[in-house]
């Protein structure tokens, strides 16, 4: 039936053979591409965040012409952080393991 103004929305079918339903559909190489992109602009990130940092503490970096720069992360309180979350993994999945075998 065709549209008409009055007629509530569930109501109506959807022509899936339209351009713009063409345009909805995401494939799974879509879905793989936005999940690498957040991957890599991740990593991304934290590189430029720990060449910024080693920068603020270089030596070299601090001469006269230095500017004042502060770190952006503690790194002793992320290598903390970062150990635990691998005890808590290893222990998640030592627990795993044993009650599955």
């Amino acid at each position: 039936p065709p549209f008409v103004a009055h007629t509530p929305l569930y109501f109506v079918r959807p022509a899936w053979n339209t351009p713009k339903a063409a345009a909805l559909h995401v494939s799974e190489d879509d879905y793989m591409r936005t999940f690498l992109g957040m991957v890599l602009g991740c990593l991304l990130t934290i590189g430029v965040v720990y060449v910024h940092d080693s920068m603020a503490t270089s030596t070299v970096a601090s001469g006269a012409s230095a500017g004042t720069s502060r770190q952006i992360v503690n790194w002793d309180v992320a290598a903390s952080e970062w150990g635990q979350v691998k005890e808590n993994v290893r222990t998640t999945w030592l627990k795993l393991k044993a009650s599955s075998g």
